[in-house]
């Protein structure tokens, strides 16, 4: 979804076509960040991003002067002070109690009918849903890539009363031994295209909407 959109945007052939859910097997997730430290104007790469959630790598077109003016990003996720409760700034320029460094999990779904994924990203308001989901799976030990999973978007509201879109799971169907096989092998083809994707400015339109905001 983007900007706090009830629906989903697929592309197609013939152009974007809305949607109320997705649904396909998950041939890849994993965590990814994005830190912009000015006003997103649409077409603006992230200052410094992290494709595994792990490391970040600053934007190579920046000086050092331009990185130490806006926090020196990079290095480990973990302990990087734009990862931090609290260090996100509101328009007003006053702290929040968010994170400067958008947190986000992209998620590599393969739909019936077509031959690539498409590469859906979770804003940090749906990141529990999904590991709840991914968790009742492992717990039964069902691996992502056994089932069919249907991704649609429910209305929630923050502690705030803000509307905004969360993402729900659900399993749609499960596949037989040969079926999970030939899903492995697909996914194992993929999986260099996966980690290799950088973060995007669709990604921060997504992960904008971890201020918990139901926009039109």
């Amino acid at each position: 979804p983007t900007s706090g959109a009830k629906t989903f945007t697929i592309p197609s052939p013939d152009g974007d076509e809305p949607a109320e859910a997705i649904e396909g097997v998950v041939l890849h997730h994993g965590a990814a960040r994005g830190y912009w430290s000015h006003a997103f104007s649409g077409d603006t790469p992230p200052d410094c991003s992290s494709v595994d959630g792990r490391q970040g790598t600053p934007n190579p077109s920046l000086t050092p002067e331009t990185l130490a003016s806006i926090g020196n990003p990079g290095g480990a996720c973990v302990t990087c002070p734009l990862n931090q409760w609290g260090s996100k700034r509101g328009s007003d320029g006053k702290p929040t109690n968010g994170k400067a460094c958008k947190e986000m999990r992209r998620l590599w779904v393969l739909r019936k009918g077509d031959v690539l994924p498409i590469v859906v990203t979770m804003p940090p308001t749906s990141l529990g849903a999904f590991l709840d989901y991914a968790g009742r799976l492992s717990q039964r030990g069902i691996g992502m890539r056994s089932v069919l999973t249907r991704i649609g978007l429910v209305e929630a509201k923050n502690r705030g009363g803000i509307k905004y879109a969360q993402a729900t799971f659900l399993r749609s169907g499960t596949f037989d031994a040969e079926t999970e096989q030939k899903v492995r092998a697909i996914a194992a083809i993929f999986e260099p295209m996966v980690r290799s994707v950088e973060v995007s400015n669709e990604d921060y339109r997504v992960a904008d909407e971890g201020t918990g905001e139901l926009r039109d």
